[in-house]
């Protein structure tokens, strides 16, 4: 027999743990103890805060102005030693700010994604460039270590985004939230279909910021909508006054006769 790398002991097909591991993932039981993980230990995750669809606590059901902003910023606000202003400056609302952040040379200890169905909707769940850039989201360590993401729930994004999302953070209310855990199963008689579940890891009342940062929030946001919203409505004003090609129908019709005839023979089109 031998030992690996973390000390433990390898003989045939066995493999016992090394010395002190379940003292060490027993101490992550709480969502605090996984950020602290991630921060200090060069990990990633992804969190998601959503509130429209019910968990352990029963919810009003609101999908919008429950305060999942609000908590998200809560969080990060903690993780910067209370200081708001990097918080501020480590928010985005748009897949080039995604992109952008990626691309700094420093660590980003916190990312907040606000309203992440406006970038990565459901609908562009087939979008060859959403799929990629949840590749290299996920690839984005050691430059991230905690990306946080709102939505009104996980079913409004695309598929390979939400896949990405380790913790869903429930708000059922303003101002209180429950914490799951998503987890993946592989089951035995089916490996490559693994199944997703929740596991329940607490609740508690909002991380809160200031007075002052709620409201930087709420002009920025509102920047930020209105700025995507015109970029959406000029994508629709190139795609109209893009001009359509002229086809003419007797000649595309001769043209695919002539490619059968060549190919298959007379009989093929007689």
């Amino acid at each position: 027999g031998c030992h690996d790398e973390d000390g433990g002991h390898i003989s045939g097909k066995r493999r016992t743990l090394p010395k002190g591991w379940f003292i060490r993932m027993s101490k992550l039981n709480s969502l605090i103890d996984y950020i602290d993980t991630a921060i200090n230990e060069n990990r990633l995750i992804f969190i998601v805060v959503t509130s429209a669809a019910q968990g352990k606590i029963k919810t009003k059901g609101f999908s919008f102005g429950e305060g999942k902003s609000s908590l998200a910023m809560g969080i990060a606000k903690r993780i910067y030693g209370g200081d708001e202003e990097q918080v501020k400056v480590n928010m985005g609302y748009t897949q080039e700010h995604d992109e952008d952040m990626m691309l700094r040379n420093d660590r980003t200890l916190c990312w907040i994604h606000d309203d992440l169905q406006m970038s990565y909707s459901k609908s562009r769940s087939y979008d060859p460039e959403i799929k990629e850039m949840a590749g290299i989201l996920s690839a984005s360590r050691p430059y991230l270590a905690v990306y946080i993401g709102t939505c009104p729930h996980l079913g409004m994004i695309a598929h390979a985004i939400r896949e990405l999302f380790m913790f869903e953070i429930k708000v059922p209310t303003r101002g209180y939230y429950e914490v799951q855990q998503i987890k993946h199963i592989t089951p035995f008689d089916d490996p490559l279909n693994v199944r997703t579940r929740l596991d329940y890891m607490g609740e508690s009342a909002f991380p809160k910021p200031s007075a002052t940062m709620e409201e930087w929030y709420v002009k920025w946001r509102n920047f930020e909508f209105k700025e995507n919203l015109m970029k959406f409505r000029e994508r629709k004003r190139l795609k109209r006054e893009k001009p359509k090609p002229i086809i003419n129908e007797s000649e595309l019709s001769n043209a695919g006769r002539q490619l059968v005839m060549a190919r298959y023979g007379k009989r093929a089109v007689a």
